[in-house]
């Protein structure tokens, strides 16, 4: 794996692996939560246009991708979860914009809502953005459709299992509309879309990592 990367790939984990040393050494609280998170993020996104811009179009960029887009498509889902728990748990009107700003905020959405809906954030919106939308990168339906293009770059003979379980999930987003949101029940149709996105990354592994 390591020949795999370029040197400026490594240069970029190295830096942020000194910097966070260095952070760790004088307490994080010293910095603030929320400078630290943005750190983190501004580290995230210089490694990935590292990643982009220098390495070679072969597989293990193909798994690098793959493997990112399932921790995206999990971690989206997970805070959807989390924020329609505490919504349903806390009616407030107030605090529900302030919740469902955070959310945006957390996954770089704030401007893609601003220019796509053009009105108070609202929890159906929200949840259509962050679900159904294929145009915003941190949305269930665009990572699952970017992971299918990167499967079927490295598809072989023994392949079917998780490339039918990704088209699938596909088909089901693509389909989906915000009405079918509103008339199920957040918290399965989430779970449930957990679920898949599990056993999709346990199809995965099983295939491509434990075959070898």
């Amino acid at each position: 794996m390591r020949g795999s990367l370029s040197a400026e790939v490594w240069e970029s984990i190295n830096a942020t692996r000194i910097e966070l040393r260095k952070l760790r050494q004088q307490g994080i609280g010293e910095l603030g939560n929320d400078a630290f998170f943005e750190w983190v993020k501004e580290r995230v996104h210089l490694f990935r246009g590292a990643i982009l811009g220098t390495l070679l179009r072969n597989d293990a960029l193909s798994f690098i991708g793959i493997g990112t887009l399932i921790e995206r498509a999990s971690a989206t889902a997970q805070l959807l979860l989390i924020k329609d728990q505490q919504l349903t748990s806390d009616p407030d009107p107030v605090r529900e914009y302030y919740r469902l700003d955070t959310l945006l905020n957390a996954v770089s959405a704030r401007e893609a809502y601003n220019s796509i809906y053009r009105q108070p954030v609202s929890r159906e919106t929200v949840m259509e953005l962050l679900i159904l939308r294929d145009d915003v990168p941190r949305s269930l339906r665009a990572s699952i459709s970017d992971l299918v293009g990167q499967l079927e770059q490295i598809a072989n003979d023994r392949s079917h299992l998780p490339l039918r379980l990704a088209h699938q999930l596909n088909v089901d987003l693509r389909f989906s509309t915000r009405d079918d949101l509103a008339q199920a029940d957040l918290q399965i149709t989430l779970n449930a879309l957990l679920a898949r996105i599990n056993a999709l990354s346990d199809s995965i592994r099983q295939t491509y990592l434990e075959a070898l």
